[in-house]
């Protein structure tokens, strides 16, 4: 770290709702925002990835290397409030000091990829007093968790924005998740049409199949099915704005008579289906309703059926920390939003369903275990995905998972797969996650001896 002498910090606004903040720039710091300032660059300083030049009233301090590919950032302090915001509330404060206008970057998606590179030095801001704030920041949004009226509710307050809104940055088909890149410059129409093509492959969908959706989204996935796959679709959401929209879409399209369009909770869907898909849905499930929800899901598919998820999940190592905090996300962007990390996936399987499951994922990286490539060395990067077969329960992820592994074969050149992990043939439908962990996880036949019922329901009431 260096530090110079006192320099005049940049003035750049950037449309900040709080022009008190903006009015008091470059304001000196006490002796307590002082205080605060050193133990903040004290923990930066054991920055390993890019380097981070910050610029406040008392001088500019540099962490990190400038030869690293991760590359460079700058931010000015503007107002020294920032770094009380930053002792009190960690990186939520951090976040809500940029909305004030108490510090900005000319490049802030650079600075963001660096802080993200980082996080596990930085994860240390969050702890102690931020920590306490945070578990009353999380108490307070019990009463917002997701039972069925606050799911509604939840839904309402992100989705509800109006379909003009969405309309402004996502493309034609109007899928709002991860897309599957087979080169860097796959126009975006293309990445979504893989990505529905890679969901129907593992769901096996054909034309004899009824898929349930738990999710419409505005309706790209079930018209996608049903016109290229000939399956009967029925489809769920719980927002009247993308229902509307879906409605609008199926009304319009050739394969209307095999579309069920729904706006029902998935906990009152009834009836068997052939299969199940449901694409970055369980985030707004909620952590205490992730046994419910594949307990639901396991109801609903047949013997012998299938279903799969695409999941946004949060690394093992950082789940225990993250679930007891409310993050950015969470309290502006996605009320009653929730991570699951692949462990907590594989704990509510095992204790709520019969399926044998396996995972897939879209990073190249095919392991973290010892077992990788040819048996030997860590950390093995390929083009194609690894399949693995074991009849054991696996260690967490991101830990030596494939050490009690046998590689079974190479799927060349797809990065999605799925294959039932039990050592025995089974009449269960087979659960296959597809996930953007970096990590890999192996298949297992799960119990289903630990039944599930809803955490909000009456004491005499079934699951």
């Amino acid at each position: 770290m260096t530090s110079a002498n006192p320099v005049t910090v940049p003035s750049r606004t950037h449309g900040n709702r709080n022009a008190d903040a903006i009015s008091r720039k470059n304001r000196r710091t006490n002796w307590l925002e002082r205080k605060l300032s050193s133990l903040l660059m004290r923990q930066l300083s054991e920055l390993r990835n890019g380097s981070l030049t910050i610029h406040d009233s008392d001088g500019s301090h540099r962490f990190g290397s400038t030869q690293d590919e991760a590359g460079s950032a700058v931010m000015a302090v503007h107002d020294p409030r920032f770094y009380r915001r930053i002792a009190t509330s960690g990186s939520l404060g951090a976040a809500e000091s940029f909305l004030n206008g108490e510090w900005t970057s000319p490049d802030l998606v650079t600075l963001l990829r660096i802080l993200s590179r980082n996080a596990d030095t930085l994860q240390r801001t969050d702890g102690g007093l931020p920590s306490l704030a945070n578990r009353l920041l999380k108490l307070a949004a019990w009463a917002g968790r997701n039972t069925r009226s606050g799911s509604r509710r939840n839904i309402a307050a992100h989705y509800d924005l109006g379909n003009e809104f969405f309309e402004l940055f996502l493309d034609e088909t109007m899928m709002y998740s991860s897309a599957l890149f087979k080169t860097p410059t796959t126009p975006s129409n293309r990445l979504h049409k893989t990505s529905s093509n890679a969901s129907a492959n593992a769901c096996s969908c054909g034309p004899s199949d009824h898929l349930l959706e738990i999710g419409t989204g505005w309706g790209g996935l079930a018209l996608h099915a049903a016109r290229n796959y000939g399956c009967r679709v029925t489809t769920t959401t719980i927002s009247p704005k993308q229902h509307d929209h879906a409605a609008r879409l199926v009304a319009a399209s050739d394969s209307r008579k095999a579309i069920s369009l729904l706006q029902e909770d998935y906990r009152d869907l009834r009836g068997e289906f052939d299969k199940l898909v449901s694409i970055e849905m369980i985030e707004a499930v909620g952590q205490e309703f992730l046994e419910l929800y594949f307990q639901t899901c396991h109801r609903l598919v047949k013997p012998g059926g299938r279903m799969v998820i695409q999941a946004i999940v949060m690394p093992s190592a950082r789940y225990e920390q993250y679930a007891r905090s409310i993050d950015f996300i969470q309290k502006y962007i996605f009320p009653g939003g929730f991570l699951p990390s692949l462990s907590r996936i594989e704990q509510a399987v095992e204790r709520c369903t019969a399926f044998p499951w396996s995972t897939a994922k879209t990073s190249r990286t095919v392991t973290r275990g010892r077992y990788t490539n040819g048996g030997r060395g860590s950390s093995t990067r390929s083009t194609g995905s690894a399949k693995w077969d074991s009849p054991k329960h696996s260690s967490a992820p991101g830990t030596t998972t494939s050490a009690i592994a046998r590689r079974r074969s190479w799927n060349e050149p797809s990065r999605y797969f799925s294959w039932n992990g039990s050592s025995r043939p089974s009449r269960e439908p087979l659960l296959s996650v597809q996930s953007l962990s970096p990590s890999c996880r192996i298949g297992f036949r799960a119990g289903r001896d630990n039944p599930c019922r809803d955490p909000t329901a009456p004491a005499n009431a079934s699951a």
